[in-house]
This record gives structure tokens, sequence and C-alpha cells, in this order.
């Protein structure tokens, strides 16, 4: 088997499902499996899953009780029996012709690829990084990682090896619920892994600005302490480079710390909950006021200083910003 497509679904909608399925039902000329894992769905949505899938031979399906979808990630990792494996979520597309063979015969520790968002009916190519087709040092990778937020952050649309994964006991941590994706990412990194980039589009990505503050309002303490984890992840990664710049790297860092700190504090005025706005100034501790651009003092101004009336404005706008105005994601 050259392929494991690992797609955890939980309670997706059957005509959405379909959609991811038919795009990966498209590859052709490589010996591949879809590990369909259910991630404890409700009865009548798994039953639709069961009837669609009976005559597909290529897909597994696999029922578990529900723990989130790194654990389904993680069951599928276990799973798998390809050279390669994938990860697609539930709700998105591949673009299954940019996958080859001679991909697969590379034997490469991780392939990528480029990824399209797709909103409003609108597609928006991004580039993983400006370089062409070949081969890319993981020391690259990382700083792009410390100095881009949409860089090699997400599991999907990246080929990895699954012994690579095995030997280094790789897996999804399962207590974080955001930022899952990049601590993996940066885990697998710092085992040296050889990276090798196509310049193709491979992965489409539905991107719902209804739900990106979902988990923010819902769960506001515990996402921003997973903030603080991938953050100490970074600076982690930024040592192992041993780099002569790497106090260029940790500024950079921070400011990304405190730009995501600033847009959850944003996203919680949606919930108005003013108990964690009150503990939100902690994070920022180990900043330095007299050190950051005007922009990002204004911020830091604002969350230190429990400003939230003027955070609260700032968010009413934000929205009309991403609809009409943001054009690259």
């Amino acid at each position: 088997m050259e392929l494991s497509i690992i797609i955890p679904v939980y309670n997706t909608e059957i005509n959405i499902l379909k959609r991811c399925l038919n795009s990966v039902l498209k590859l052709v000329n490589i010996k591949y499996e879809i590990l369909l894992i259910d991630d404890g769905s409700d009865i009548e949505k798994c039953q639709k899953y069961k009837e669609y899938i009976q005559n597909i031979d290529c897909i597994r399906y696999i029922y578990k009780e529900n723990g989130g979808v790194s654990s389904a990630r993680n069951l599928g990792i276990d799973e798998a029996i390809g050279k390669y494996i994938m990860f697609v979520d539930s709700d998105d597309i591949i673009y299954a012709e940019e996958i080859t063979r001679e991909h697969l015969y590379s034997d490469k520790d991780i392939i990528f690829y480029n990824k399209k968002y797709i909103t409003y009916n609108q597609e928006y190519m991004k580039k993983e990084i400006k370089k062409n087709t070949g081969n890319v040092e993981w020391t690259y990778i990382v700083r792009q990682i410390i100095n881009n937020d949409s860089t090699f952050h997400e599991p999907w649309g990246k080929i990895i090896r699954l012994d690579f994964l095995r030997r280094w006991h790789i897996k999804f941590d399962i207590n974080i619920i955001q930022g899952e994706d990049v601590i993996f990412n940066i885990e697998m990194l710092m085992c040296s892994p050889n990276l090798y980039y196509v310049d193709k589009y491979l992965y489409g990505y539905y991107l719902d600005f209804k739900t990106v503050n979902t988990r923010v309002v819902k769960f506001p303490s515990q996402m921003f302490e997973n903030l603080k984890v991938v953050y100490y992840k970074k600076k982690q990664a930024i040592k192992k480079l041993e780099c002569d710049d790497e106090s260029i790297l940790v500024a950079s860092l921070k400011i990304y710390y405190l730009n995501k700190i600033f847009s959850f504090c944003i996203s919680l005025c949606e919930g108005n909950n003013i108990e964690t706005f009150n503990t939100v100034s902690d994070y920022i501790d180990e900043l330095k006021y007299e050190k950051l651009k005007f922009g990002n003092k204004a911020k830091f101004y604002l969350i230190k200083r429990k400003r939230w009336y003027i955070i609260k404005i700032i968010s009413k706008i934000r929205p009309i910003y991403f609809k009409c105005f943001k054009k690259n994601y």
C-alpha cells in the first residue's frame, strides 16, 4: 500500500462528506486506502456514512467514542498500512491529480504542497513557501513557522512517511484543542526530516468565518493556555536551530504571540466573557513594552490596561474587514 488517507469525521453532513470523499477517490495509478475515522457521530449520521461507502472497497470505516480530532487522527496513524499517510478534514477537498507515484517513491519524510482557501464562492491561492519544487531544509521551515502564521501550521496538504512518525513516536496531543496541528508539525521538524516541496495546489480548505471564533468563545481559558503552549513549543524549535540570530527570531515570535492574544481578545467580545478578560493581561508579562512598535504598543496597552470597551469596538469592525477587504490568507 502506497498511501493511507486519514479522514476524521464527526457529524459532518453527508453531502459535505461525499464532496470530500469524491475528491479523494479521483486518485489514479496509486495503491491507496481511505481510513474514515468516525469520532462518535450520531447514530443517524453513522448509518448514512455506512450506506454511502458500503460498496467502495478502498474505504475502511472505523468507529470510536468521541475524543476529539487529535485522538481520531492518532487512531488513523495506528491503523494505517500505507508507506505514506495524508490527513484530510471531512469538510475539505483535495486535488488528487497533483499526487503522483513519483512523489510516493521519493523516500522523503515529508512531501508538502500549496493550499487554496475557499470562501464566499471564491478561491484564494496560498503558496506554502516562496520556492520552486525541490528539497527544502527543515531549518528553513522552522524559520517560516516563526515568521509566518500560515506556513506549515496545518497537518493537511502534506504526505508524511508513516515509519518516520512511528520511529519518532510522533502523535497529536489530545489535551490541546487549539494549536495541536502546529505542535505536531514542530515535533516532526525537530526530528530533522527530509523535506520535499511540490509547487502545486493539493488541498482545498473551506473557510467559514462564522466558525472562526467558536472555540475561543466556548473555551476561552483553555484557548489562552493552549496558545501559551504553542508559544513555548516555538521557542523550543528556535533553540533547536542553534543559530546566531536567535534573539531576532524570539522577538518575532513575541510579536506573533501578542497579535494572537489580541485576536483572541477580539473573539472573546462575542461571548462577553469578562472573567477571562480580566486574566488575559497575565499572558503578556514577558513582553517588553518599550521594544514594541506603535501598533503593537497599542495592542499591549489595551490588553495590559484592560481597555475592553475599545477592543469591543474593534471586534465590531473586524468581520467587515475580513469579508470586504482581506484578500489573502
